[in-house]
């Protein structure tokens, strides 16, 4: 069946009845073979479109170049997410402690907390945190936590054998626990987050991280002893003294990024 394509043309009105003679006299206005006239002053001119071959050739092209660069640009906008939802945490935290304290009267040190672990004391903690947190309820729905390097964690970090886990509104899950006495008695307070809450890839340094308020002023570090060093932030060659990842919010904390997860930070940066 014939079918006359839009033509687009430049004359005036016999210049219309011209295109359309023309087409039904050389039969040549068919929808498959995709032809354009154009009508100028002088000439009729045919532009054939591309073809089917062409189509593929391109398309294929692009979707090479989609799968090489999708796959970073995905991970880089996690990551992202990642360090936003990291930032309104510890704001979040950081503000609450420092309530806190003016309302005790002292740093986390004065607060006659215990100074061994349980469950006990984990539910203390939260007494004191509750008053300045918007809490949702408790999640205790345990999932297996993975370090930095890939491999399990066996600190159970947010297990409800340590404490309830709770879910701040802004959908992170929280766990407080006690520090017990370290040579520079810098922290007596844990707590354990989960930025991103019951998603994954639950696994440090990346949506899973390790807080601790100062016992002796206001303000939440990682933890940030002598002994951590940029190897407890490490993919490629962790520390052996401690959990590969346990250290990586002292880096963001300090530096505002996720650089870890992409190269080595070398000790001179680590130190800064």
């Amino acid at each position: 069946m014939k079918e006359l394509i839009r033509v687009f043309y430049g004359g005036g009105g016999t210049g219309v009845k011209s295109i359309v003679a023309y087409c039904q006299n050389k039969n040549i206005c068919y929808n498959s073979d995709v032809v354009h006239l154009y009508y100028g002053r002088q000439n009729l001119i045919k532009s054939k479109a591309f073809t089917l071959a062409e189509v593929l050739i391109t398309l294929g092209i692009i979707g090479v170049v989609a799968a090489v660069t999708l796959p970073t640009l995905i991970a880089k906008y996690q990551e992202i997410v990642w360090l936003n939802q990291f930032k309104q945490t510890y704001s979040i935290l950081s503000q609450a402690y420092v309530r806190a304290s003016d309302d005790m009267g002292g740093y986390s040190k004065d607060w006659g907390l215990p100074t061994t672990s349980s469950k006990e004391a984990s539910k203390q903690i939260y007494n004191i945190f509750s008053k300045y947190l918007k809490f949702t309820g408790v999640v205790n729905q345990y999932k297996t936590i993975k370090n930095l390097n890939g491999e399990d964690n066996h600190s159970a970090i947010l297990h409800p054998s340590k404490g309830d886990v709770y879910s701040l509104s802004n959908g992170t899950l929280i766990q407080f626990g006690i520090v017990e006495p370290d040579a520079t008695d810098s922290f007596n307070i844990g707590i354990n987050v989960d930025i991103n809450g019951q998603k994954g890839p639950n696994m440090l340094g990346k949506d899973v991280f390790m807080l601790f308020p100062r016992a002796d002023r206001p303000m939440i570090t990682g933890y940030d002893l002598w002994w951590v060093s940029e190897g407890n932030c490490s993919i490629q060659n962790p520390a052996s003294n401690w959990t590969s990842g346990g250290a990586c919010a002292i880096w963001v904390i300090k530096h505002g990024n996720m650089d870890y997860l992409h190269r080595e930070i070398s000790h001179e940066e680590w130190i800064k």
